[in-house]
């Protein structure tokens, strides 16, 4: 609905004629044109968007005791390299974390006497 409210406002603003003419670009250089970007900057931009956009999903865990400044840099760097590398990896990282906390959270709740839902589920 948002969306086709704001194609309908686009139209109306830009009166659904046609656009203004394109000035010509001088024909002797290809990397003089305005309209064309070399090869470099297009591979520059996706390798920048890549790794930004990996950097801010990556989430480390909460660091040891006296790791901070260089060494969490380093450390997010290194995880940050491997999503970009082999981001299945990651998922199995997370895989098994999921199953390391679900048995942390087993054990615990036997020894509190709280029963987990997978306990719940085998003992029906």
């Amino acid at each position: 609905m948002v969306l086709q409210l704001l194609g309908v406002m686009f139209l109306l603003v830009d009166g659904g004629g046609p656009g203004q003419p394109l000035p010509k670009a001088p024909t002797d250089s290809a990397l003089d044109c305005p309209s064309k970007r070399p090869l470099a900057r297009i591979v520059s931009g996706c390798f920048v968007t890549t790794f930004l956009c990996a950097w801010v999903a990556v989430h480390p865990n909460i660091p040891p005791p006296g790791e901070f400044g260089w060494k969490a840099a380093w450390r997010r760097t290194k995880l940050m390299f491997w999503a970009l590398v082999a981001p299945e990896l990651i998922l199995a990282w997370a895989v098994k974390q999921r199953y390391a906390a679900q048995e942390i959270a087993d054990t615990y709740n036997e020894i509190k006497g709280v029963y987990s839902l997978d306990n719940m589920k085998s003992n029906s």
